[in-house]
């Protein structure tokens, strides 16, 4: 809520009147969406801030078992972890959802 553009952002002039709606769940569909992030390498470092941005802004997050840690713990620690077989299509969930694909044989 508080990221720019967000129901809370704190640039916004409106944001204050904002807060009640916000609480009471009506601005819970603005953050809705999937984003897909195919990763090019396996070290956190290799990440591009939008990418690192959208993963700790996630309410979920969906990728294959065994993905580093290292990766999922910029995830917030509320966000659900869903695992996600190689080429399948992720659940929908409510909130934004960041699946993580893991990086081809040639680019690690």
């Amino acid at each position: 809520a508080l990221t720019t553009g967000g129901a809370l952002d704190p640039l916004r002039e409106d944001s204050a009147a904002r807060l009640e709606d916000w609480i009471a769940g009506a601005d819970a569909a603005q953050g809705d969406g999937v984003c897909e992030i195919v990763l090019t390498s396996l070290d956190p470092d290799d990440l591009t801030l939008r990418q690192a941005r959208l993963i700790g802004e996630a309410d979920a997050i969906a990728c294959a078992p065994g993905l580093p840690e290292t990766l999922l713990v910029r995830a917030r620690a509320d966000a659900v972890r869903l695992d996600l077989a190689p080429g399948e299509a992720p659940v929908p969930v409510s909130g934004l959802l960041v699946v993580l694909r893991a990086p081809t044989r040639a680019a690690v």
